[in-house]
């Protein structure tokens, strides 16, 4: 998956006009994962688990042409386990935690809007991410897979180089297992803030 991305990258960027600017970026900002349903033994129940908010942090290597953006971006996130249903009965756990170590081929779309130095645009993404349970009394769970995103936002042009970012990412990677589960769902609500250098 990764040699795939960076292939990609370099048909872009061969493919891409001579007046196309590169770019480099990086952003930090609040990450909310949503409930996770698990599956065990064939049974799926829905809920199971309850996170902590994250900090996510993403940097990525890019080019713009006109409206149109992509990039490669990679992104790391550690959500802390809140509390797993026990009998339908949520109940508080410590010293779980789920960390999300992801790699992205993201395509933009900007509209810039003329004097005022504001571009809001509209992102997708697919790449393949790993996600490692730790905690309990059992080895680290590694699980690898595809991840997919979706998002908006908006660029503030703070002078020629620089444009801050503001942005949210829906970031849907393949599904985990745990110590005390497998196939637990992920998703995750990332709001995030960045800064964009152009050369």
């Amino acid at each position: 998956m990764k040699k795939l991305l960076l292939t990609l990258l370099a048909v872009a960027f061969y493919a891409t006009p001579l007046s196309a600017a590169p770019y480099v970026s990086g952003s930090i900002g609040l990450a909310s994962f949503a409930n996770s349903d698990s599956t065990y033994g064939g049974i799926t129940k829905t809920d199971m688990i309850a996170y902590k908010s994250g900090v996510p942090f993403a940097g990525a290597v890019g080019i713009k042409s006109g409206a149109y953006r992509i990039e490669v971006a990679l992104g790391y996130q550690s959500d802390d386990i809140d509390t797993v249903k026990r009998n339908g009965v949520p109940v508080s756990v410590t010293g779980y935690s789920v960390s999300t170590f992801s790699y992205m081929l993201n395509g933009y779309y900007n509209l810039d809007i003329k004097g005022s130095g504001l571009s809001p645009y509209l992102t997708a993404g697919i790449g393949g991410s790993s996600l490692i349970e730790k905690g309990g009394s059992g080895a680290d769970e590694t699980t690898g897979g595809l991840a997919w995103q979706l998002g908006a936002g908006v660029g503030i042009r703070a002078s020629e180089h620089i444009t801050v970012d503001l942005g949210y990412r829906y970031f849907r990677p393949s599904a985990y297992n745990a110590n005390f589960a497998t196939d637990i769902t992920a998703l995750s609500h990332n709001v995030m803030a960045g800064v964009r250098y152009g050369f």
